[in-house]
């Protein structure tokens, strides 16, 4: 083989290998106008063509006076992370569900709620807000406050026992690294699995104040 021609090749493939190792920046405008136009359209509840380009117009005028920072996401979507993690927010709005109604046909004792931090694991902001999403959409828990600069959530709890915030803390992390496992890097997902253990047996950074229930 030429040899030319074999370095070539060889450049070719480093130059893919960067461009799949390269972070994705998820604040395209394509994308933004796309998502922008189909809100506008459902919100109409009318398709037509008309609707269709203003809609196609509001969106430009959004996307131009408010322009979204970059939202760098430096993972990929793993087919079977992302099953577990569908099967597993299904399972517990239907736990959860489940759990309330019980709840409010036992009406003889009152709910003992409580705000509990969770410091979390990843330094992203793609994942801090996934992993407050699907724990406020889960019944009897939403996040109150999110941190950015310490990445921890405040999660307030409809009805726990006292000395309950370890265990919400721990599935408020095992949440994350669900999510993790389903578009994070290797390397998240390890330090995700280690920040977990950690916070299980009382010694990650964090874990003492995280541990202190706010009634």
């Amino acid at each position: 083989m030429d040899p030319l021609i074999s370095l070539r090749a060889r450049d070719g493939a480093a130059r893919a290998r960067r461009r799949l190792r390269r972070p994705r920046d998820l604040s395209g405008k394509g994308i933004n106008l796309v998502l922008l136009t189909a809100v506008w359209v459902l919100l109409v509840g009318r398709l037509s063509v008309f609707t269709v380009v203003s809609g196609a117009l509001i969106a430009t005028i959004v996307t131009l006076l408010f322009p979204m920072p970059a939202i760098v996401w430096p993972g990929w979507i793993h087919p079977i992370g992302a099953l577990r993690l569908v099967g597993a927010v299904t399972w517990d709005l239907a736990r959860a569900s489940v759990q309330l109604a019980w709840f409010a046909l036992s009406w003889r004792r009152q709910p003992r709620s409580g705000v509990v931090a969770v410091p979390l694991s990843s330094d992203a902001d793609l994942y801090q807000v996934a992993t407050g999403t699907i724990l406020s959409i889960v019944p009897g828990s939403v996040v109150v406050e999110a941190r950015w600069r310490t990445r921890t959530l405040y999660m307030h709890i409809f009805d726990m026992a006292p000395g309950d915030a370890a265990r919400e803390r721990t599935g408020a992390l095992r949440a994350e690294l669900r999510i993790l496992r389903a578009f994070g890097t290797t390397d998240e997902i390890a330090q995700a699995c280690e920040h977990l253990r950690a916070s299980e047996h009382g010694t990650a950074p964090g874990s003492a104040a995280a541990g202190e229930e706010r009634r």
